[in-house]
């Protein structure tokens, strides 16, 4: 493994993966093991004195072979496991404040945990055919606390979906 990069922001629509290894024994070449969908499990351990292991689960979006000094190598990109909030399409009118919307997309795509602060902006929010992903982005940019609150969106690596008054 040269690299391994996890990330995620509130500009991110879900936590991205970036890696980059060699293959010094040749064992994915010609196997077609990297096609969209591959599931890309990462386990860290945590912390030098503990035996917990972290897992995360990524899906593989692209990938491109390299040869260097005569040994093959892939970097490869994937976003996290949810493939509902990511590939699916909502045809869902939402009735209610802007929490309570984004609550039942979490709940809606299978996301184990969401956490919310608590909006007071009741209204509709109506989707046609749009991403589950970007239909909770387009809420959570006109979601409001107060005239002060500026509300963000995230995921985290942990699975959570936040939505902050920052």
């Amino acid at each position: 493994l040269d690299f391994l990069h996890m990330s995620c922001s509130s500009r991110l629509g879900i936590p991205m993966i970036h890696l980059k290894l060699k293959d010094v024994a040749q064992a994915l070449l010609g196997k077609k093991s990297l096609h969209s969908g591959t599931i890309i499990t990462v386990r860290l351990k945590v912390g030098s004195t503990t035996a917990e292991v972290k897992e995360y689960n990524f899906i593989l979006n692209s990938w491109h072979e390299f040869r260097k000094d005569g040994t093959f190598g892939y970097e490869i990109d994937g976003y996290y496991k949810a493939p509902i909030y990511w590939n699916s399409s909502s045809f869902k009118t939402f009735t209610g404040t802007s929490t309570e919307a984004i609550k039942e997309i979490a709940s809606a795509c299978q996301i184990p945990k969401f956490i919310g602060d608590a909006c007071n902006d009741s209204q509709s929010w109506a989707f046609d055919n749009t991403p589950w992903h970007e239909a909770a982005r387009k809420i959570s940019e006109r979601g409001h606390l107060s005239e002060l609150s500026c509300m963000q969106l995230g995921f985290d690596l942990d699975g959570v979906l936040l939505y902050k008054d920052v």
